[in-house]
C-alpha cells in the first residue's frame, strides 16, 4: 500500500500544482476568488477524513483537548498567511521564479530553528541553506534593476516577488511551532 500511496500523493501533488495554476490564469491578475474556495473547501474534505480515521482507527483523547485545538488554529492561521501571500503574488510571479523562491523556506526555516529552538545544524547545513539563499538572490537581481521608467507592471514586480518570498516565513514559523507544540504532546500525525 505504501508505493500506491506515495504515487498518488505525488500524482495529486502534481495535479493541483497544474490545476491550480491553470485556474489562476484563467481569472487573471488577482485570483481571489480561488483562495476562498480552495479555504473553504479543505475543512469539509479534510473534516471528512479525520472523521473517517477517528471512526475507523480512534483518534487519541489527549489529540482533542483544547489546548491541542488551540494549537491547530495557529497553525492555521500561519498557513492561510502562506497562502494569502503566495496566492496574491501568484499571477505576477512566472512559475520558474516561484519554484525557485519558495526554496526560500530552507534557510529561513533554518534561521527561526537556531533562534528560537536554540538548536544547531552542522556545517553542510549551514553551507547548504546558504547556497539555497545565494540562489534566491540571484533570482532577486533583475527585479532590483527594475527602473522606473519602465511601466508600471514591470516596475510593480518587484512587490510581488518579494511577497511571494515572504509568504515563506508563515511556512517556516509554522514548522517551528509545530516543533515546540507536538513535542509537549502526543497526537495523532494525521489529525
Amino acid at each position: 500500500r505504501v508505493p500506491l500511496y506515495a504515487v498518488l500523493t505525488i500524482l495529486s501533488a502534481a495535479l493541483q500544482s497544474v490545476s491550480f495554476k491553470k485556474a489562476g490564469y484563467s481569472l487573471m491578475s488577482f485570483p481571489y476568488i480561488i483562495l476562498l474556495v480552495v479555504a473553504f473547501s479543505f475543512i469539509p474534505i479534510l473534516f471528512l477524513f479525520v472523521f473517517y480515521i477517528d471512526k475507523t482507527y480512534g483518534i487519541l483523547k489527549e489529540s482533542k483537548t483544547v489546548e491541542v485545538k488551540k494549537t491547530f488554529a495557529v497553525l492555521g492561521f500561519l498557513n492561510a498567511a502562506n497562502g494569502v501571500l503566495i496566492i496574491f503574488s501568484n499571477p505576477h510571479v512566472s512559475g520558474i521564479v516561484q519554484s525557485a523562491l519558495a526554496q526560500a523556506v530552507i534557510p529561513t526555516t533554518l534561521v527561526l530553528s537556531v533562534l528560537i529552538l536554540k538548536v544547531s545544524f552542522s556545517k553542510f547545513q549551514y553551507i547548504g541553506a546558504f547556497v539555497v539563499f545565494v540562489g534566491i538572490f540571484v533570482e532577486f537581481i533583475p527585479y532590483l534593476q527594475t527602473s522606473a521608467q519602465q511601466s508600471s507592471t514591470v516596475a510593480s514586480k518587484p512587490f510581488f516577488v518579494l511577497t511571494f518570498c515572504l509568504g515563506q516565513l508563515p511556512a517556516s514559523l509554522s514548522g517551528i511551532y509545530q516543533e515546540i507544540a507536538f513535542s509537549k504532546s502526543r497526537v495523532n500525525v494525521v489529525y
